[in-house]
């Protein structure tokens, strides 16, 4: 994706990230309130299944967040000897490809809720929450993951325009 301008870069990744937060918050609040409030029963009664989402869920959608992580650790961190356009192109990919995967983690949570019922969920989720809220979007973040020279952090911390490297 080609960017017209470093803001414009920042809206877009916010909107994807604020999209992958907002969905599965709104049905975990429902969720929680309805078990508080409710007392929603577990869709599956089973102890054995139960006991086997209990554990594969939380640890699946750990490993999830994990990988994501990682990999997009890596690719920011490749990002070098282009223009600053291409860059936060590139960023953007590998940016998109970790909310998905936080939003795969973060379904995965919800749903294990839905199905048991179990504060495990809600403890994993609380944490979830807290570590996309240290990944959230600004310019500060993008300066710190991309490799940049000091012009280009400069235009994006001040919301330049791309031009504005060309002209110095």
């Amino acid at each position: 994706m080609t960017f017209k301008s470093p803001e414009e870069f920042h809206n877009k990744t916010g909107f994807i990230f604020h999209g992958m937060l907002a969905l599965p918050l709104a049905v975990f609040a429902y969720l929680f309130l309805e078990i508080k409030n409710n007392h929603m029963n577990p869709v599956l009664q089973d102890g054995t299944i139960t006991m086997a989402i209990l554990i594969a869920v939380p640890i699946l959608s750990a490993i999830i967040f994990w990988v994501g992580f990682k990999r997009f650790r890596r690719a920011s961190k490749d990002i070098k000897g282009v223009p600053l356009a291409e860059k936060l192109s590139l960023y953007y990919d590998c940016t998109i490809k970790f909310y998905m995967s936080l939003g795969l983690a973060s379904v995965l949570l919800v749903t294990g809720l839905y199905l048991t019922t179990s504060a495990v969920f809600i403890l994993g989720y609380v944490f979830l929450l807290f570590f996309m809220s240290l990944h959230r979007p600004t310019p500060q973040k993008y300066v710190k993951d991309i490799p940049l020279t000091e012009q280009e952090r400069q235009v994006i911390l001040n919301k330049g325009r791309f031009e504005d490297l060309e002209n110095t």
